[in-house]
């Protein structure tokens, strides 16, 4: 059989992938069996691995082995759409959640300043429908809690209403708003508002 391989200049770090393939194999049951199966002794470099999927990883190992075995047992449970027939449901950990909350934060930072400008974050993506809106809104509403600065962060999905009610009301308050939305939504973010006649 043979294994696709990653295209390094869009991994990223390979030194924290590698930790973090280490880590998994280490603490989740079921990535040791999948790694074990394609017969790696030693994890040493992370274009070796194979890469895991929905197919070959997530539907083939029961829940309690794809849960890692740490110390900590506190989960957030995140569900997919099932656009491919079937839900599939994903655990992340207070810790990577926390890890993700402070990643948003730097980013939202270093590019657009939020601890300089009062902020207004509206987070539009269709959820609970989709795991990884869900996961984005989590780490947003995480993020805000550990901030000494003026951010507002709202999550309405793509209720349109209330995306405009809260613009108007909190739009003289802040100094930019983000808008998290799905771009092909935002023709008719705008056509609504035409209607209740903003322009």
């Amino acid at each position: 059989m043979t294994l696709k391989r990653i295209n390094k200049q869009t991994l990223g770090s390979e030194r924290k992938a590698l930790k973090l393939a280490k880590k998994g194999y280490e603490s989740v049951p079921a990535y040791q069996n999948f790694i074990d199966s394609y017969g790696i002794d030693s994890i040493e470099s992370f274009s070796d691995l194979p890469i895991t999927n929905k197919k070959n990883y997530i539907l083939k190992f029961k829940i309690e082995e794809l849960i890692p075995k740490t110390v900590n047992k506190a989960y957030r449970i995140a569900k997919s759409s099932g656009s491919s027939g079937k839900c599939t449901y994903y655990f992340k950990s207070t810790e990577n959640i926390n890890k993700d909350a402070l990643k948003l934060r730097i980013f939202l930072e270093s590019n657009f300043q939020i601890n300089q400008k009062p902020t207004l974050v509206i987070m539009a993506l269709n959820y609970p429908a989709w795991g990884g809106s869900e996961n984005l809104d989590l780490a947003l509403k995480t993020a805000s809690t550990n901030i000494d600065y003026t951010f507002y962060t709202f999550s309405c999905g793509m209720d349109f209403d209330s995306i405009i009610d809260i613009i108007t009301l909190l739009n003289c308050e802040v100094e930019q708003i983000i808008l998290i939305i799905v771009p092909s939504f935002i023709f008719l973010l705008q056509e609504k508002a035409k209607t209740l006649g903003y322009d």
